[in-house]
Protein backbone atom coordinates (compact mmCIF):
# COMPACT_ATOMS: atom_id res chain seq x y z
CA UNK A 1 0.00 0.00 0.00
CA UNK A 2 1.63 3.13 -1.16
CA UNK A 3 2.34 6.08 1.97
CA UNK A 4 -0.18 9.00 2.02
CA UNK A 5 2.29 12.01 1.57
CA UNK A 6 1.23 15.53 2.42
CA UNK A 7 3.17 18.83 1.94
CA UNK A 8 4.77 20.52 5.27
CA UNK A 9 2.92 23.62 4.42
CA UNK A 10 -0.86 21.23 5.07
CA UNK A 11 0.56 19.67 8.41
CA UNK A 12 2.05 22.76 9.96
CA UNK A 13 -1.02 24.40 10.49
CA UNK A 14 -2.70 20.79 12.40
CA UNK A 15 0.69 20.78 14.42
CA UNK A 16 0.48 24.67 15.29
CA UNK A 17 -2.92 24.26 16.43
CA UNK A 18 -2.48 21.12 18.58
CA UNK A 19 0.71 23.08 19.95
CA UNK A 20 -1.84 26.14 21.10
CA UNK A 21 -3.70 23.58 22.62
CA UNK A 22 -1.18 21.20 24.45
CA UNK A 23 0.11 24.78 26.13
CA UNK A 24 -3.10 26.27 26.77
CA UNK A 25 -2.98 29.25 24.62
CA UNK A 26 -0.52 30.36 27.29
CA UNK A 27 2.77 30.25 24.99
CA UNK A 28 3.94 31.31 21.80
CA UNK A 29 6.57 28.89 21.25
CA UNK A 30 7.36 25.19 22.39
CA UNK A 31 10.23 23.35 22.34
CA UNK A 32 11.52 20.99 19.16
CA UNK A 33 11.33 17.99 20.94
CA UNK A 34 7.51 18.95 21.70
CA UNK A 35 6.98 20.30 18.37
CA UNK A 36 8.64 16.95 17.16
CA UNK A 37 6.45 15.01 19.37
CA UNK A 38 3.11 16.54 17.66
CA UNK A 39 3.87 16.52 14.52
CA UNK A 40 4.23 12.43 14.91
CA UNK A 41 0.95 12.50 16.99
CA UNK A 42 -0.33 13.98 13.41
CA UNK A 43 1.42 11.34 11.10
CA UNK A 44 0.80 8.86 13.20
CA UNK A 45 -3.40 10.10 13.28
CA UNK A 46 -3.22 9.85 8.81
CA UNK A 47 -1.37 6.41 8.93
CA UNK A 48 -4.33 5.05 10.70
CA UNK A 49 -6.57 6.07 8.36
CA UNK A 50 -4.21 4.72 5.57
CA UNK A 51 -3.93 1.03 7.23
CA UNK A 52 -7.63 1.52 7.47
CA UNK A 53 -8.23 -0.88 4.12
CA UNK A 54 -12.15 0.45 3.67
CA UNK A 55 -10.55 3.95 3.75
CA UNK A 56 -7.23 3.62 1.53
CA UNK A 57 -9.20 5.36 -1.36
CA UNK A 58 -10.98 8.42 0.79
CA UNK A 59 -7.50 8.97 2.23
CA UNK A 60 -5.58 9.58 -0.40
CA UNK A 61 -7.74 12.07 -1.82
CA UNK A 62 -8.41 14.22 1.21
CA UNK A 63 -6.99 17.44 2.64
CA UNK A 64 -4.33 16.53 5.31
CA UNK A 65 -6.66 18.06 8.57
CA UNK A 66 -9.51 15.76 7.07
CA UNK A 67 -7.13 12.66 7.12
CA UNK A 68 -5.90 13.64 10.58
CA UNK A 69 -9.65 14.00 11.88
CA UNK A 70 -10.50 10.35 10.37
CA UNK A 71 -7.47 8.81 11.66
CA UNK A 72 -7.64 10.42 15.25
CA UNK A 73 -10.97 9.12 15.55
CA UNK A 74 -10.00 5.46 14.64
CA UNK A 75 -7.17 5.79 17.47
CA UNK A 76 -10.15 6.91 19.56
CA UNK A 77 -12.31 3.65 18.57
CA UNK A 78 -9.27 1.52 19.31
CA UNK A 79 -9.19 2.79 22.72
CA UNK A 80 -12.53 2.28 22.74
CA UNK A 81 -12.09 -1.53 21.68
CA UNK A 82 -8.99 -1.98 23.53
CA UNK A 83 -11.07 -1.26 26.82
CA UNK A 84 -14.11 -2.98 26.23
CA UNK A 85 -11.63 -6.20 25.19
CA UNK A 86 -9.66 -5.85 28.18
CA UNK A 87 -12.94 -5.77 30.68
CA UNK A 88 -14.49 -8.92 29.06
CA UNK A 89 -11.65 -10.86 29.47
CA UNK A 90 -9.77 -9.95 32.67
CA UNK A 91 -12.61 -11.32 35.11
CA UNK A 92 -11.69 -14.97 34.35
CA UNK A 93 -8.16 -14.39 33.32
CA UNK A 94 -6.22 -17.00 34.51
CA UNK A 95 -2.24 -16.78 34.29
CA UNK A 96 -0.87 -20.04 35.38
CA UNK A 97 1.01 -19.01 38.14
CA UNK A 98 3.27 -17.53 35.34
CA UNK A 99 4.04 -13.81 37.32
CA UNK A 100 5.47 -12.19 34.23
CA UNK A 101 1.84 -12.59 32.50
CA UNK A 102 0.23 -11.82 35.25
CA UNK A 103 2.15 -8.19 35.55
CA UNK A 104 1.56 -7.67 32.10
CA UNK A 105 -2.00 -8.64 32.07
CA UNK A 106 -3.19 -7.06 35.61
CA UNK A 107 -1.04 -4.24 35.74
CA UNK A 108 0.81 -3.10 32.56
CA UNK A 109 -2.30 -2.76 30.23
CA UNK A 110 -5.02 -1.17 32.80
CA UNK A 111 -1.26 1.44 33.37
CA UNK A 112 -1.68 1.76 29.59
CA UNK A 113 -5.06 2.78 29.66
CA UNK A 114 -5.04 5.41 32.30
CA UNK A 115 -2.00 7.21 30.53
CA UNK A 116 -2.02 6.53 27.06
CA UNK A 117 -2.49 10.46 25.53
CA UNK A 118 -4.64 9.69 22.14
CA UNK A 119 -4.34 13.42 21.07
CA UNK A 120 -0.94 14.59 21.81
CA UNK A 121 1.05 11.62 21.84
CA UNK A 122 -0.82 8.70 20.41
CA UNK A 123 2.36 7.09 18.88
CA UNK A 124 3.50 6.30 22.18
CA UNK A 125 3.34 2.77 23.84
CA UNK A 126 4.69 3.74 27.10
CA UNK A 127 5.13 0.30 28.35
CA UNK A 128 7.20 -2.88 28.10
CA UNK A 129 5.04 -5.54 27.60
CA UNK A 130 7.71 -8.26 28.79
CA UNK A 131 5.56 -11.48 28.57
CA UNK A 132 6.10 -12.13 24.57
CA UNK A 133 3.51 -12.92 22.19
CA UNK A 134 4.18 -15.11 19.27
CA UNK A 135 3.70 -12.77 17.01
CA UNK A 136 6.09 -10.63 15.75
CA UNK A 137 4.31 -6.57 15.74
CA UNK A 138 6.63 -5.00 13.57
CA UNK A 139 7.40 -1.32 14.28
CA UNK A 140 3.49 -1.08 15.66
CA UNK A 141 3.53 1.31 18.45
CA UNK A 142 1.15 2.67 20.54
CA UNK A 143 -2.93 1.95 20.92
CA UNK A 144 -1.79 -0.60 17.65
CA UNK A 145 0.43 -2.30 19.64
CA UNK A 146 -0.82 -2.81 22.47
CA UNK A 147 -4.49 -3.81 20.69
CA UNK A 148 -2.74 -6.25 18.82
CA UNK A 149 -1.00 -7.37 22.08
CA UNK A 150 -4.37 -7.97 24.28
CA UNK A 151 -5.84 -9.98 21.36
CA UNK A 152 -3.28 -12.36 20.87
CA UNK A 153 -3.62 -12.64 24.74
CA UNK A 154 -6.97 -13.26 24.09
CA UNK A 155 -6.47 -15.87 21.71
CA UNK A 156 -3.91 -17.49 24.18
CA UNK A 157 -6.36 -17.69 26.99
CA UNK A 158 -8.84 -19.41 24.59
CA UNK A 159 -5.98 -22.32 23.96
CA UNK A 160 -4.89 -22.49 27.30
CA UNK A 161 -8.01 -22.52 29.32
CA UNK A 162 -9.82 -25.06 27.40
CA UNK A 163 -7.50 -27.64 29.07
CA UNK A 164 -7.80 -28.67 32.67
CA UNK A 165 -5.49 -26.02 34.66
CA UNK A 166 -3.87 -29.05 36.67
CA UNK A 167 -2.43 -30.46 33.23
CA UNK A 168 -1.43 -27.17 31.66
CA UNK A 169 0.04 -26.25 35.04
CA UNK A 170 1.86 -29.70 35.64
CA UNK A 171 3.35 -29.80 31.69
CA UNK A 172 4.57 -26.05 32.93
CA UNK A 173 6.40 -27.61 35.71
CA UNK A 174 8.05 -30.15 33.64
CA UNK A 175 9.02 -28.13 31.52
CA UNK A 176 11.10 -25.85 34.07
CA UNK A 177 10.92 -26.71 37.85
CA UNK A 178 10.57 -22.68 38.32
CA UNK A 179 8.40 -21.52 35.66
CA UNK A 180 6.94 -19.13 37.38
CA UNK A 181 9.17 -16.82 37.00
CA UNK A 182 10.28 -17.62 33.55
CA UNK A 183 9.84 -15.26 30.55
CA UNK A 184 8.45 -17.23 28.19
CA UNK A 185 5.52 -17.71 26.00
CA UNK A 186 2.84 -20.51 27.44
CA UNK A 187 1.40 -22.04 24.43
CA UNK A 188 4.43 -23.71 22.67
CA UNK A 189 4.61 -25.48 25.82
CA UNK A 190 1.51 -26.72 26.29
CA UNK A 191 0.84 -27.41 22.71
CA UNK A 192 4.33 -29.58 22.18
CA UNK A 193 3.42 -31.54 24.70
CA UNK A 194 -0.21 -31.48 23.46
CA UNK A 195 1.45 -32.66 19.88
CA UNK A 196 3.42 -35.05 21.47
CA UNK A 197 0.57 -36.94 23.32
CA UNK A 198 -1.27 -37.00 19.98
CA UNK A 199 1.85 -38.86 17.91
CA UNK A 200 2.10 -41.25 21.32
CA UNK A 201 -1.68 -41.76 21.41
CA UNK A 202 -1.42 -40.74 24.76
CA UNK A 203 -4.47 -39.04 27.24
CA UNK A 204 -3.41 -35.49 27.80
CA UNK A 205 -3.38 -35.84 31.84
CA UNK A 206 -0.51 -38.81 31.71
CA UNK A 207 2.31 -37.42 32.29
CA UNK A 208 4.27 -40.70 32.23
CA UNK A 209 6.67 -41.42 28.98
CA UNK A 210 8.11 -44.61 28.85
CA UNK A 211 11.01 -46.20 26.93
CA UNK A 212 8.48 -47.66 24.63
CA UNK A 213 7.17 -43.72 24.02
CA UNK A 214 11.04 -42.89 23.02
CA UNK A 215 10.70 -45.39 20.85
CA UNK A 216 7.17 -44.99 19.12
CA UNK A 217 8.68 -40.52 18.87
CA UNK A 218 12.27 -42.21 17.63
CA UNK A 219 10.52 -44.10 14.85
CA UNK A 220 7.52 -41.46 13.98
CA UNK A 221 11.03 -38.88 13.78
CA UNK A 222 12.37 -41.84 11.86
CA UNK A 223 13.51 -40.66 8.11
CA UNK A 224 11.30 -37.23 8.17
CA UNK A 225 12.66 -34.28 7.30
CA UNK A 226 12.54 -31.36 9.02
CA UNK A 227 9.84 -29.97 6.45
CA UNK A 228 7.87 -33.24 6.98
CA UNK A 229 7.72 -33.14 10.44
CA UNK A 230 6.04 -29.31 10.02
CA UNK A 231 3.70 -30.43 8.11
CA UNK A 232 2.20 -33.28 10.20
CA UNK A 233 2.48 -30.93 13.07
CA UNK A 234 0.45 -28.32 10.99
CA UNK A 235 -1.85 -31.35 10.37
CA UNK A 236 -2.49 -32.09 14.20
CA UNK A 237 -3.00 -28.15 15.25
CA UNK A 238 -5.88 -28.32 12.25
CA UNK A 239 -7.43 -31.46 14.19
CA UNK A 240 -6.98 -29.78 17.15
CA UNK A 241 -8.49 -26.64 16.60
CA UNK A 242 -11.21 -28.48 15.08
CA UNK A 243 -12.18 -31.08 17.83
CA UNK A 244 -11.40 -28.54 20.60
CA UNK A 245 -12.23 -24.84 18.95
CA UNK A 246 -14.61 -24.87 16.66
CA UNK A 247 -12.51 -24.49 13.82
CA UNK A 248 -11.35 -21.13 14.97
CA UNK A 249 -8.92 -20.15 12.03
CA UNK A 250 -7.29 -16.71 14.01
CA UNK A 251 -6.59 -19.48 16.87
CA UNK A 252 -5.04 -22.14 14.53
CA UNK A 253 -3.14 -19.17 12.37
CA UNK A 254 -1.18 -18.05 15.40
CA UNK A 255 -0.41 -21.33 17.22
CA UNK A 256 0.84 -22.07 13.41
CA UNK A 257 3.66 -18.98 14.07
CA UNK A 258 5.22 -22.00 16.32
CA UNK A 259 5.68 -24.82 14.29
CA UNK A 260 9.39 -25.14 13.54
CA UNK A 261 9.79 -24.65 17.52
CA UNK A 262 7.63 -27.52 18.16
CA UNK A 263 9.44 -29.69 15.51
CA UNK A 264 12.88 -29.04 16.98
CA UNK A 265 11.72 -29.63 20.43
CA UNK A 266 9.76 -32.78 19.73
CA UNK A 267 12.51 -35.57 19.78
CA UNK A 268 13.32 -33.79 23.52
CA UNK A 269 9.68 -34.28 24.78
CA UNK A 270 10.72 -37.71 26.58
CA UNK A 271 12.65 -36.11 28.66
CA UNK A 272 9.98 -33.40 30.11
CA UNK A 273 8.60 -35.97 32.32
CA UNK A 274 7.81 -37.42 35.83
CA UNK A 275 10.28 -39.57 37.00
CA UNK A 276 9.34 -43.42 36.59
Amino acid sequence: MKNIEYAPEELIPIVAELANKYTGYEHSSISYEKAQMLMNAVLYCIHELEITDSNTLQASSIPAREAYQAGREIVMTKIRKLQNLYNDFISDFQDFGSLCLKDTIVKRIPWFLLHYDAIYAPQETLLTLDYPILKHQGNASGIDLVLEYVNCICLEQRFLKKFDIAFVTGTLRLYHEDYEHMIENLCPILLQRIIGHMILHKPFNDFRYTEEDQAHMNHFLEGKSPADVNTVIAEMITELIALYFDNDILLQDYLSLVIGDIAARLPYLPLYSLPQ
